[in-house]
């Protein structure tokens, strides 16, 4: 693992227990389109996975395919308990579905970072001035 701050172990804040929704990027860019070719009702529609699952979850996910070390950093705070978004309008509406299980995405992702380290080099920054 590439631990840009050479952090060893990695200090996450709170005990793990908050809960989140992480959604892939695909599968919010298909409900993007999906919302563009069937509409919205005039309203707002979330895109997310519908889906709760705690940082720790996330972490030791993680963990079982990046070698890292890590502790819970309890003497900090570990955020609102739980933000899970309410997908129901965007599966009745616009037909999303995401797929992407929280392990197939992490995995995805972290390949992508890995293949792509120097990528940000040669990216457009669309805010320098001309």
């Amino acid at each position: 693992m590439r631990n840009i701050r050479q952090e060893d172990p990695v200090r996450i804040r709170g005990d793990g227990s908050s809960i989140r929704d992480f959604a892939f990027a695909t599968d919010c860019a298909e409900g993007v389109i999906l919302g563009l070719y069937h509409g919205t009702r005039d309203s707002f529609v979330n895109l997310a996975s519908g889906e709760g699952h705690s940082i720790r979850t996330l972490v030791e996910t993680m963990n079982e395919f990046i070698d890292f070390n890590y502790e819970w950093d309890t003497s900090k705070p570990a955020g609102f308990p739980r933000r899970v978004m309410d997908i129901s309008r965007a599966r009745e509406w616009i037909d999303y579905n995401p797929t992407t299980s929280l392990r197939e995405g992490l995995e995805k992702t972290w390949n992508w970072l890995q293949d792509n380290a120097d990528e940000h080099v040669n990216r457009k920054n669309y805010f320098a001035e001309a």
